[in-house]
């Protein structure tokens, strides 16, 4: 694993590097399953709807014209007209652009704004949703857990390993349009990601964690 090897390089002992996996997996793996039909309506989700969820954040290792890039693909996802819950992006510098750039969309009839979603809520719209676009984390180790298709924007998750399930693309609307398409009606796609076997934990992180440090003397 990549941040095992990096520990090392930095000079860290060997057997201080515990491998627990990510502590955002144990409530997914633990969570309640059932979808009431009030949670459906708190978001506007109709009895067939499966939405796409969109959140962008700013990028942080390259320059970039934050506020086009955030209506780039919003206008991309618009192309499609399917229901869409677009999130507001965390606090990093440039994130105003982006804020600014999703109120163009306020009126559009299938936007759904949410300035914040609580995490058990946003677990259980993942389990619900069509796909998942933009640059979180999310996409590359929540999403798995679900086989959600994840179309990941630029280079903020560089680096990281990510699951058959996450496509890769750049800033540019007619890629972005293309890997939607192929993301929600590709046969062969949905077939290989529809049993993915996730590299980020099993849901026992929490527990890993208060044993290895109850071993230490």
């Amino acid at each position: 694993i990549n941040s095992f090897k990096r520990l090392k390089k930095m000079g860290e002992e060997t057997w201080r590097i515990k491998n627990v996996g990510d502590s955002h997996i144990d409530p997914i793996i633990n969570r309640n399953k059932h979808i009431s039909k009030n949670f459906k309506n708190k978001f506007n989700i109709k009895h067939t709807d499966r939405p796409i969820i969109a959140l962008l954040h700013p990028e942080t290792i390259r320059k970039r014209d934050t506020y086009n890039d955030a209506k780039t693909m919003l206008e991309s996802i618009r192309y499609f007209n399917k229901h869409t819950i677009v999130i507001y992006p965390c606090t990093d510098n440039g994130y105003q652009h982006i804020v600014n750039a999703i109120n163009l969309f306020k009126n559009v009839s299938n936007f759904y704004i949410y300035k914040n979603i609580e995490s058990e809520d946003f677990i259980k719209l993942l389990s619900l949703s069509s796909l998942l676009i933009g640059n979180s984390s999310s996409g590359i180790i929540e999403a798995e857990y679900f086989n959600l298709p994840v179309i990941n924007i630029g280079k903020r998750q560089d680096n990281r390993i990510r699951n058959k399930n996450v496509i890769d693309v750049d800033f540019k609307k007619n890629q972005i349009i293309n890997k939607i398409q192929y993301a929600l009606n590709n046969k062969n796609y949905r077939k290989k990601i529809s049993n993915l076997k996730p590299f980020y934990g099993k849901g026992d992180t929490g527990k890993k964690i208060f044993k290895y440090l109850s071993s230490i003397k």
